[in-house]
Parts: structure tokens; sequence; C-alpha cells
């Protein structure tokens, strides 16, 4: 399964490359001199803890990311951490690539893996395309898929999409999933919307909400199965603060309440540029 996902992970990146190549033979003027276009390199280190009520203890992880954009062309993303959680610790990694294949159109695709039994995936593979509207193209509407592929017999198909609003001082934005779950055909269904107040490249002031209905066949020994099924809602604020023209802090505390538990999280990391 996962060499599988991994030839589609190659499909999908080397795809959209592609397209520039047959506009080019189309009849576009080769003869254009290039155009110096930079990626801009970005570094985040951070750390986060969480609490459960009902007797679940605490979780914590760490990661590092670094991602390579540049503007209106291609970027990076390289990932890697650790999180320890119900008894069980797991180092994760993964890897994802945007490309613009037209003015306002970007198509990104991910894949993720990690160790452990149950908190990493076999595999996690994610494809989105975004498409800016409007006059100004300040609105991106999305739409995407993702491929999880649990190390035991659970796997999931989910269906995204959403719209980002960006106006000045506030970017505003609205995300719905429907997920299919296997064994038996199960169905969740989660939605979210935030808002953020920002001074460019100095402070950004976050805050949203989401809920859903969770549902997914728990496989035990032998044929023994039971489903699981229940509501999840939860609400988070968030504030990146840039202490230079090239770095800063991100600060994030969240709340999530299902039907048998509570959490609370809270994650810092610092970013630079470079």
């Amino acid at each position: 399964m996962l060499k599988r996902a991994f030839f589609l992970f190659v499909f999908c990146l080397f795809a959209p490359h592609a397209i520039p190549l047959i506009a080019l033979a189309a009849g576009e003027n080769s003869e254009d001199p290039p155009v110096t276009n930079p990626y801009v390199r970005t570094a985040e280190i951070g750390s986060g803890l969480s609490r459960y009520t009902d007797n679940l203890g605490k979780g914590n992880g760490q990661f590092m990311r670094l991602s390579l954009v540049k503007d209106k062309d291609q970027s990076w993303m390289f990932e890697t951490g650790r999180g320890h959680r119900f008894g069980e610790t797991s180092f994760g990694y993964g890897v994802s690539h945007g490309r613009h294949v037209a003015e306002a159109t970007n198509v990104s695709v991910g894949l993720s893996s990690g160790t452990g039994d149950f908190l990493a995936p076999e595999y996690r593979f994610d494809c989105r395309m975004d498409q800016g509207v409007l006059k100004d193209r300040n609105l991106v509407l999305s739409g995407g898929y993702t491929r999880i592929q649990s190390k035991q017999e659970n796997s999931s198909d989910g269906f995204g999409a959403g719209a980002v609003l960006w106006l000045p001082h506030w970017v505003l934005e609205a995300r719905f999933l429907y997920d299919i779950g296997q064994p038996g055909d199960t169905d969740s269904k989660s939605w979210g919307l935030g808002a953020t107040w920002y001074l460019y490249k100095k402070t950004y002031i976050g805050a949203g909400i989401d809920g859903g209905e969770i549902s997914y066949m728990l496989v035990g020994p032998g044929s023994e199965s039971a489903l699981v099924d229940y509501d999840a809602n939860g609400w988070n604020v968030s504030l990146q603060q840039w202490l230079t023209s090239t770095g800063g802090v991100n600060l994030r505390y969240e709340h999530g309440s299902t039907s048998y538990y509570q959490v609370d999280g809270y994650t810092f990391s610092i970013f630079k540029e470079f």
C-alpha cells in the first residue's frame, strides 16, 4: 500500500510541471529572458503540550519544518517531528510540493508517514487545488482529497472544500470535510470557521471554531469490531508576532471536546527566514 501511495505521489508531483511545458509548445515566446525569482526559505522549530481529561494523561510533541517558496511559481515543505500520547511515542516525517499552473491556480500534493502502532499512519496522501476568483483574486476556493491508511485495518478517503477571503487587515476562512471510513463504509463530517486580523509581517491574531460528527469501525482481535460514533467540537486562538523583519514566534491554544473526553493543547514555535 505504501508503494502504491508513493507512485501516486510521484505522478501528482510531476504532472503539474507538464502544464507550463505544454503551454510553451503551444506558442509562448521562449525568447523572453528568464526572470530571477529566488526561493524564500523559512525554518521553524516548535513544541507542544496537551492535557486530556478522564485519566487519559498528557501528550507532548516537538517538530521541525523547512519551507522553500518561490512566489507565483512553486513551493516545498519538509517536516519531521516526535509525538507522545496514550502511552506511545511516534516519529513522523512528510514532504509536500505546490505548483502554480496558471496565474491564480495552484495545485499541491503531500505524502507523510511515521513510526509506532497507531499514532502515525502507514501513509497519508493529500492533493489539493486552489483557485483565486473575483477581480482581485482575493477569494481563494479550494478542493482536495486525502487518503489515510492506518497500520491496522482502518483506512479513510476524505473529500474537502474550503474558501479563504483576503481583505485589508483581515483573513476569513471556512472549510468542510466529508470522510468515508473502512471497514464499514462509515461517514464523518467536519467543518471549521476562522478569522485573522493582521499587520503584514508584524502581528497576526486569529481565532476559530470547529465541529463535526465522527464515525469509524474499531477493529479488535479476530473478527470482533465495534462502531465508534461521537460528536466533536472545539475552538482555538493564535498569535504570530514578528520580532524582526525575518523572524518571530507563534503561540497557539486550542480546546477540544468530544463525547468521551476534553483536551487542551498549547503550541509554541520560533521561525526564521533566510
